[in-house]
């Protein structure tokens, strides 16, 4: 692929990474915890917000919640802001937990988990979501293992039981390592498939190339790293 082309798909997976409707209601995180507010999106009713910190997370307090619909038409939150665990300082944990209820008679029949953790030099990023209708082994995962040189951007799954209220924990667990490393997170998305929800093609095509542009910009992180690792010390000339 040429330089250029790289840097359209990487623009454009950016900003289709960041963009949310134009009538996405967003709310802060604590906002939602202290009141015991709720959040809807599309028929989705999402309350009893709380929230666990440990590590270098426990400071991050400015996280948004902000109402999504992903490109197969299936409504959801994202959690939006920035995540850090840093070098030096043992794993960080951030983990929400909310009920989502479908209203209008509808089940539901799946979640989807995106989003974009990124491990810079050295570690690990894992975001996970599991759910009542989801079985402890099949739990969601995405990650990025910069060690490894592996990555994984989206998991979906479908529910063996439709259900209308689903009990879901949402948790990232970071870990950059000892030396001078760092993971990050700032987009997490969480959708849900209801009966009666039919994807279109041209939605899957958006979805795929939303999800290439994501990849790309972690590549492109881990690239920029690896060449500031190689960069060979310059004396000083006096």
């Amino acid at each position: 692929m040429t330089r250029f082309a790289y840097r359209i798909c990487l623009t454009l997976g950016i900003a289709l990474a960041l963009s949310l409707p134009a009538n996405a209601a967003v709310e802060l995180l604590m906002d939602l915890i202290n009141s015991n507010g709720s959040v809807v999106s599309g028929n989705i009713v999402f309350d009893q917000f709380s929230l666990v910190t440990d590590g270098d997370i426990t400071a991050q307090t400015e996280v948004n919640v902000a109402t999504i619909m992903d490109a197969n038409g299936n409504y959801g939150i994202r959690f939006q802001g920035g995540l850090d665990d840093l070098a030096g300082n043992g794993p960080s944990l951030w983990r929400v937990s909310y009920r989502a209820t479908s209203q209008g008679g509808s089940s539901f029949t799946g979640a989807t988990l995106s989003g974009n953790p990124v491990a810079i030099v050295s570690g690990r990023g894992d975001v996970t979501l599991s759910a009542t209708q989801i079985t402890p082994d099949e739990y969601l995962n995405i990650f990025d293992d910069f060690n490894a040189g592996t990555t994984s951007l989206l998991d979906t799954s479908t529910f063996g039981t439709p259900a209308t209220t689903l009990d879901v924990s949402v948790e990232f667990l970071a870990d950059a390592g000892e030396d001078r490393g760092a993971v990050t997170a700032s987009l997490i998305d969480q959708t849900f498939t209801q009966e009666g929800v039919v994807p279109e093609a041209t939605a899957l095509m958006t979805w795929t190339i939303m999800l290439f542009g994501a990849a790309m910009v972690v590549g492109w992180k881990r690239l920029q790293a690896q060449k500031d690792e190689a960069k060979p010390a310059v004396a000083k000339v006096r």
